[in-house]
């Protein structure tokens, strides 16, 4: 008995094909290209640093100051969100509060401001705001706090959004 082999279902060659596109046409086409990049990534400070408005270096949120055009903190304060919880929180139509509690690093030198944003989920919008200062605290141990605000139509469902800060004292 003999046995054939059977041709493969695909096309085999044993030729190399050799590239036909013309390179010095698709080089002379992305010069532009190349040089634009260059460009446009050379205009930076050149120290690293970036520069203007709403920028940010080393954590510090910065925006100028429209009378002296020097720059300033537009968030002098610390983010302590993780020692923070919030109770309660009520999303009815009409008045609205939020109750909680905050634990202060003991290192912590200033003032605390808790924020409530009332938010619409689907547009991110901010619905309603409240927010309490704490000047009176013992860093280590939980101080209570609560806001109260008028949400007045609610257009559906509305989420509560927690806010904690250790600001500067002045």
């Amino acid at each position: 008995m003999h046995l054939r082999a059977r041709p493969p279902p695909f096309p085999v060659s044993h030729k190399r094909k050799r590239c036909t596109l013309p390179m010095k046409p698709l080089i002379i086409k992305m010069a532009p290209m190349v040089l634009l990049t260059l460009a446009v990534a050379g205009c930076g400070g050149g120290d690293g640093n970036p520069s203007g408005p709403g920028t940010s270096t080393a954590g510090a949120v910065t925006t100028q100051d429209p009378g002296s055009g020097n720059k300033v903190a537009s968030n002098p304060g610390t983010g302590i969100i993780n020692s923070t919880n919030m109770k309660s929180c009520n999303t009815k139509e009409g008045k609205v509060s939020a109750t909680g509690t905050v634990t202060l690093p003991a290192d912590a030198k200033g003032v605390v401001k808790v924020s409530v944003s009332w938010v619409d989920p689907k547009t991110s919008s901010v619905l309603a705001q409240a927010s309490q200062t704490i000047t009176d605290f013992t860093a280590g141990k939980p101080a209570d706090w609560s806001v109260a605000t008028d949400l007045g139509k609610a257009p559906g469902e509305v989420h509560c959004v927690l806010g904690s800060t250790i600001l500067p004292a002045g």
